[in-house]
């Protein structure tokens, strides 16, 4: 690797990733990458594992992606990454944890300050063997980004660290029409007068919708022409769906599934809902903000980087679905307060957090860890 990268030429930049399925880290760096001046940067993607479902899409956008296995945990992946980080790259851009700790430990000691590893949740939380390989996944790198100050935080102080906040196609994710709304409430089955409370998200144990679940049992006791909307797929759907049938709420809770376009599932609510036990920055709430939706979260660590209380969204405390229950309440009998909620949180993510902005501070933070 030359010690000195030449700037006449485009950076060689190597992204690692553990696998491209429709996950919000997927979905943001292929979306970094199209706003990247291919006269600048040339990238090469490899996928530890896979290929997933947003494979194709990163191929179609002009970024060659190698699967180094058809599934985690393949014994052959340290092996086939070796000679990957090698290569005279002037950056390897790792992302998640299990990709960061392979690059940590495998690539020459003499390039680790060519390493960006990249921190997309709080680490530690995530599962026993998860958290005992966080433990020694950002120490060797030249330089650690983060989604937010708090997950930054969470690796311990670095001199090397920054944020690099997600960011939001402003221009596509706009506050729908009435006629968008209709068609989307009739795609999914919804009753065009009814109070939508709508979520986006896998449907894994992080996410915690059944604390979702149990807060609107409660509410709708008092809005009965209430919906809920859950778009997403996971190990936990049929557990969820048990729990909504024990709940008497198997006809007003809609399971959409996997949505490859969550648009018609934003257009479709009155309200979006977070109940995640931890997020790094996430992607989709800042993508409801942007439809002008009122959010009600979770107030994981980290969360009042997006939503500032009672002027952008309502906050609660995590696990109490009496809390959620009464901001979904004050939301529901309340759409003067879902208006002005509504217009601030679009004016906050168009000012704070729009993609081309975000892909700004990622092309800049290359070129000056290179120079």
């Amino acid at each position: 690797m030359d010690a000195t990268p030449d700037h006449n030429r485009p950076l060689r930049i190597l992204q690692v990733v553990d696998c491209l399925n429709g996950g919000g880290l997927q979905t943001m760096l292929l979306e970094w990458l199209r706003r990247l001046p291919r006269d600048r940067f040339q990238t090469e993607v490899v996928s530890l594992f896979g290929p997933g479902p947003l494979s194709p899409a990163f191929e179609q956008a002009g970024f060659p992606v190698t699967h180094l296995a058809p599934f985690r945990w393949h014994p052959m992946i340290p092996l086939r990454l070796a000679p990957w980080l090698r290569r005279d790259y002037d950056l390897v851009h790792a992302h998640l944890v299990i990709s960061s700790f392979l690059c940590e430990r495998m690539m020459p000691p003499s390039r680790l300050d060519r390493l960006v590893v990249h921190v997309h949740n709080p680490a530690c939380g995530s599962g026993r063997y998860q958290d005992w390989i966080e433990r020694f996944a950002y120490r060797r790198a030249g330089h650690v980004l983060a989604f937010s100050k708090h997950v930054l935080g969470t690796v311990g102080p670095r001199k090397t660290g920054r944020v690099l906040y997600n960011g939001v196609d402003t221009e596509r994710f706009t506050p729908p029409t009435e006629e968008e709304r209709a068609a989307a409430r009739a795609k999914f089955g919804l009753p065009g007068n009814a109070f939508v409370v709508g979520a986006v998200g896998r449907l894994a144990p992080q996410k915690n919708h059944a604390l979702l679940l149990n807060a609107f049992a409660t509410a709708h006791k008092a809005l009965p022409g209430a919906r809920l909307l859950v778009a997403g797929d996971g190990p936990l759907r049929g557990a969820l769906e048990e729990q909504a049938r024990r709940l008497g709420l198997a006809e007003v809770v809609h399971f959409a599934g996997f949505q490859e376009d969550i648009l018609p599932c934003l257009a479709a609510m009155d309200v979006y809902a977070m109940s995640s036990r931890y997020e790094g920055h996430s992607i989709s709430l800042m993508e409801a903000m942007a439809c002008g939706l009122p959010c009600v979260s979770t107030a994981y660590p980290g969360a009042e980087e997006v939503i500032v209380p009672e002027e952008t969204g309502c906050l609660v405390s995590p696990d109490d679905a009496p809390a959620l229950a009464e901001a979904l309440l004050r939301l529901g009998g309340g759409p003067e307060l879902r208006r002005r909620l509504g217009a601030a949180t679009r004016t906050s993510i168009a000012a704070s957090f729009s993609l081309d902005s975000s892909a700004n501070a990622l092309a800049a933070f290359y070129h000056g860890v290179t120079r």
